[in-house]
């Protein structure tokens, strides 16, 4: 073993020996790769780029030029460090290459490389490759040069590139006979991508033939193909300009500069791939034929419209609903994006596990549409089983049972049962070792449809368009809270909601009623002589009646190069409408001091925001960073002297903060019951958290995570409200210049097994700020010390739980 203590002296410099060791060994053994090579082979180094620019021109971005020539160069060298040592290809080397026992093939192949030898470079090709991307980007007329840089054992390629100024685009002709697909190109002209006086770019022209093919299919030019769009260029040398005239590929088939409209449309439900009796075999754009298997005549079905054929299954499913999902219609003209956003609200009907739509043409030239549906099972039982275990004795194991009906009445109407439990326990408690028990149940029963009393509706293909059918549910629920020498909570909710989505980004959901019975009892001693002393923290747990609305919006990105992104918000109104109606009655505003109550208990009224952004950027093809902000805040007013405690916020569990059990610390900078404070659930009026973290493969299904954890819950008033309380006391109200002091940030490492259809996820977390410490003291990074017994009991948090915590 080597001592950490160890130094060497270098040109007067002391280093730690460890790394300078770790660093001679690298460069020893990316030097012994060559050892390896057989007689006459040689290690490609790549190839270099040298950019000179001809007088009298201008290249603008030449750095990027050369960085863009080299990465065009095939094939890519063998990875080094500090262009010598290369220790993926000595690991391939050491562990013996795909020739290696198994297990160590398997780590020669994961983290190792295998030699690039110069014989496999093609000097030609690598030319070609240069000539290409110079030619694409403009720069028609540049001279190349190339030469070896020779080594023992080592051989790459060198190419000095002379570069004259980029052509640009002059211009761009369009078409200008009479035909409708002409009409269509000109139209498409005025939002082209194709900007005069921009370099000439290869990758431009390809993204506006892309651009005019989408919108060629818009306007129901099903069968084009943006293959059929040809750009001629006319160089002009003394300009060093770009003339681009667009045709159409004059050997393009008939059918795909024809705009067509959809003939009929073919429902097929039930439908199993390659099992079902009408798979139909034919390829997209293939001539459907008048008899034998898959014909019109043969799957005509139930006729639900004109030209609309329904074949159904064993499934009591109304035909009408599949209907009114489809915003395709037969004798209209095709869309691309009324094909999306039908196959998008067939989707959200909950009862399709797939969802396709094909098309084909008939001898006579027609497109006809067929929508395959392949069906979820209607009804299912499932059920999840979380744990939460700290090293000090508190676990929480719970259970979740659900059953789904997904067509309840035949018209898609969903019906969902569900029951929870859980319960924290002290392991090794002398008196009882239940710390806390929850117990739930949940109705709740949707259709998709609006059910409001006055509805507008219209039966446009426009009016369709929606990427979500909406929904309407209703929802009940019962809950109890237990918690062991301090109190229990009991609550009662109904509500009324509906579900829309505007295009395919924004989901919004609305909850016009919202009527929840919050009622604690059961009060122990020491904890009712706490609320007496904090009359703040007393409101919080009145008998009271929640009656108000709220509205949600999720906005979701799609993913693209730097990552995806979702948030959403959320607002919620209580005791308003009560309020008006109150001083329309009295004249007279309510008052917390004097609560107003209906059938003898207080209505709340409050006003609350809460908000969840997430951010997943791809790091590799296989990692990612998972990123999360909550910001929420409540305020009480009028009728009420604080926020329901049903309503506050806490931070802390398996998708919070994971190195603290949930509700176990807060508001604020007050001490943890561990530590001497307040024995009660810790929540807030106000909670900022913050979530990072990596998550990477490992072997097969295991996955590995390293995450950070930040924040805290504050409330809006004192929670120290005893006579006797200091100044300068916690009292867990919310400083904004002491949101960061007050926070209480994790860290940790994790493991999941990620089945695709289940997630099991373990969690090791610890606190290295802790808010409650008096300041100078809060990070507590030099008491690390995992490998004592004593410090794992007292500070190591181990989360069990199903799925991603976001």
């Amino acid at each position: 073993m080597i001592s950490s203590s160890l130094r060497f002296t270098f040109l007067g410099l002391t280093l730690p020996a460890l790394p300078v060791l770790t660093l001679s060994a690298l460069l020893v053994g990316g030097c012994t790769t060559l050892s390896y090579l057989e007689e006459g082979e040689r290690l490609y180094t790549g190839t270099q780029v040298e950019i000179e620019v001809a007088e009298t021109h201008s290249v603008p971005r030449a750095r990027r030029v050369v960085g863009a020539l080299r990465d065009s160069a095939r094939p890519i060298p063998n990875s080094s460090w500090l262009g010598t040592a290369r220790p993926k290809l000595w690991g391939y080397r050491v562990t013996g290459g795909p020739e290696a026992p198994r297990l160590l093939a398997r780590i020669g192949e994961r983290y190792g490389e295998p030699p690039v030898l110069f014989d496999q470079v093609s000097p030609e090709a690598t030319t070609r490759a240069i000539r290409s991307w110079l030619d694409n980007h403009g720069f028609f007329d540049s001279e190349i040069e190339m030469s070896l840089d020779e080594a023992p054992g080592l051989a790459g390629l060198h190419y000095t590139v002379l570069l004259r100024e980029p052509y640009r685009v002059a211009s761009i002709a369009w078409p200008q006979d009479a035909t409708p697909l002409s009409g269509v190109l000109r139209d498409l002209a005025q939002e082209s991508l194709v900007e005069p006086r921009s370099q000439y770019r290869l990758d431009t022209l390809l993204a506006e033939r892309r651009r005019i093919d989408h919108g060629l299919k818009e306007a129901g030019y099903y069968a084009f193909h943006p293959s059929y769009l040809v750009f001629e260029a006319q160089r002009n040398h003394p300009e060093r300009s770009v003339d681009l005239t667009l045709v159409v590929d004059p050997s393009a088939p008939e059918r795909a500069l024809k705009a067509h409209r959809i003939a009929s449309i073919t429902v097929h439900a039930d439908y199993l791939p390659g099992i079902s009796d009408f798979d139909w075999r034919g390829d997209e754009g293939a001539p459907l034929g008048e008899t034998g298997p898959g014909t019109r005549s043969e799957m005509a079905g139930i006729e639900i419209g004109p030209d609309f054929h329904y074949i159904g299954g064993k499934r009591e499913l109304r035909p009408e609903l599949v209907r009114s999902a489809i915003v395709l219609e037969p004798g209209r003209q095709y869309s691309r994006s009324h094909h999306l956003a039908s196959i998008d609200r067939l989707l959200s009907l909950g009862l399709f596990q797939y969802v396709s739509i094909r098309y084909a043409f008939d001898a006579a030239g027609e497109l006809h549409a067929h929508v395959y549906l392949t069906p979820l099972p209607e009804k299912r039982v499932e059920g999840a089983v979380r744990m939460v275990t700290r090293s000090n004795g508190l676990s929480g194991p719970g259970v979740q049972l659900g059953y789904r009906d997904r067509n309840l009445f035949g018209g898609a109407e969903h019906l969902g049962v569900d029951l929870s439990t859980a319960i924290d326990l002290r392991v090794g408690r002398e008196q009882s070792p239940v710390e806390r028990w929850e117990l739930g149940g949940a109705v709740h029963v949707s259709a998709p449809r609006l059910v409001v009393p006055v509805v507008s509706r219209s039966d446009t293909p426009e009016s369709k368009a929606a990427t979500a059918i909406p929904r309407t549910e209703v929802r009940a629920g019962l809950q109890t809270l237990r918690r062991m020498d301090a109190y229990r909570l009991d609550q009662a909710s109904l509500s009324l909601g509906y579900a829309w989505s505007s295009g395919s980004v924004l989901r919004h959901e609305l909850r016009p009623v919202e009527i929840t019975f919050v009622r604690p009892t059961d009060f122990s001693p020491s904890f009712t002589a706490l609320l007496a002393e904090r009359p703040s923290l007393r409101a919080g747990f009145d008998e009271q009646f929640i009656v108000g609305a709220s509205y949600s919006v999720l906005a979701e990105s799609a993913p693209g190069p730097v990552g995806r992104t979702a948030a959403r918000a959320t607002v919620e109104l209580a005791g308003n409408a009560i309020s008006l109606g109150e001083r329309v009655v009295t004249g007279s505003p309510p008052d917390a001091e004097t609560p107003t109550r209906i059938l003898n208990t207080p209505y709340s009224q409050f006003v609350r925001v809460d908000s969840d952004t997430r951010h997943y950027l791809p790091v590799t093809d296989r990692s990612r960073l998972a990123g999360r902000l909550l910001a929420g805040a409540g305020y009480a007013y009028g009728n009420s002297a604080a926020l329901p405690v049903s309503r506050q916020f806490t931070v802390g569990g398996p998708n919070s903060i994971r190195a603290v059990r949930s509700g176990s610390i807060g508001p604020g900078a007050l001490p943890p019951l561990s530590e001497g404070g307040p024995p009660f659930d810790r929540s807030g009026d106000v909670r900022l958290e913050a979530n990072i973290e990596y998550r990477f493969p490992v072997a097969g299904f295991l996955n590995g995570a390293l995450f950070a954890d930040g924040g805290n819950a504050w409330t809006l008033s004192r929670q120290m409200e005893t006579s006797d309380a200091r100044n300068d006391a916690p009292d867990g109200r919310l400083q904004p210049r002491r949101i960061l002091a007050e926070s209480a940030f994790g860290a940790g490492l994790g493991a999941r097994l990620d089945f695709s259809f289940l997630v099991l996820r373990l969690d090791a977390a610890t606190l290295l700020h802790k808010p409650w410490l008096a300041e100078g003291r809060r990070w507590v990074l030099d008491e690390i010390a995992p490998t004592s017994r004593d410090w794992r009991r007292n500070n190591l948090v181990l989360n069990l739980a199903l799925g991603y915590p976001f």
